[in-house]
């Protein structure tokens, strides 16, 4: 090549116009720029949706906790305008407490019955020496005949009826328990939670113990092994049904 011809292609390179040269050197650049640009801004903000749950979950709270308190306020109001309706309740409660955890023996004179094993609820107890009789309410800490299989109720007050005194004779005719002869009830061969039930062996009632019952087919009495005949040492007291 010419030393002419070269110079003519380098001076068409060089000719180039300049408002060309400064049309594209932008395009070539902007476009990252926006994009980087628009692309920090995207990771400086929080979405809409984002900002719409945090303000929704802020109100909430807020809301949620302001009414709990003024509820609060509104029951410690009430429970002080109308403490005699709240004393017997607390009352209640305290010794429901205490008859489940710490003494099931009855202290007061008062027996309350909410089973169906007998047709009373309220009673009255008469604590004393004397031995009880046939046909007479009794109340009674469970023991429960051998193996025990409901330690849970160990202690708790059972309201029963006399049914055999020491002496007696119970004899069992398939699961049909009878004391002298006279049938007492059926042994139910299950609990409610299908546990297994065993009727009482048959033998004569030993000096210093009772076999006892409940009006209830239902009753957990001295039907059974589990629950057994109950001794003079377990019982509490004789009582009155009120109603």
């Amino acid at each position: 090549m010419t030393n002419e011809s070269r110079g003519r292609e380098a001076a068409s390179v060089h000719s180039v116009p300049s408002a060309a040269l400064a049309h594209s050197a932008p395009c070539a650049h902007a476009a990252p720029s926006v994009s980087s640009a628009g692309s920090i801004r995207h990771r400086r903000r929080p979405r809409e949706w984002q900002r719409c749950c945090q303000h929704f979950w802020q109100h909430f709270w807020q809301h949620f906790w302001q009414r709990q308190k003024h509820s609060h306020r509104e029951l410690m109001g009430m429970m002080r305008r109308r403490w005699y309706l709240v004393a017997p309740v607390v009352a209640i409660w305290v010794l429901a407490y205490t008859r489940l955890f710490i003494d099931p023996t009855p202290r007061m004179p008062l027996v309350f019955n909410w089973t169906p094993s007998l047709p009373y609820h309220v009673a009255w107890m008469h604590v004393g020496p004397r031995t009880p009789g046939r046909g007479d309410l009794i109340v009674f800490a469970f023991s429960g005949g051998t193996p025990k299989p409901f330690p849970g109720l160990q202690g708790q007050p059972f309201f029963k009826r006399v049914r055999g005194l020491p002496g007696d004779v119970i004899t069992v005719q398939g699961r049909t328990v009878l004391v002298n002869g006279e049938p007492m009830g059926l042994a139910k061969p299950f609990t409610h939670d299908r546990r297994p039930l065993t009727p009482i062996a048959p033998l004569v009632i030993p000096p210093g113990q009772f076999y006892v019952q409940g009006a209830s087919a239902d009753s957990f009495d001295s039907r059974y092994q589990e629950s057994g005949l109950v001794a003079q040492g377990q019982i509490v007291a004789r009582v009155h049904p009120l109603f």
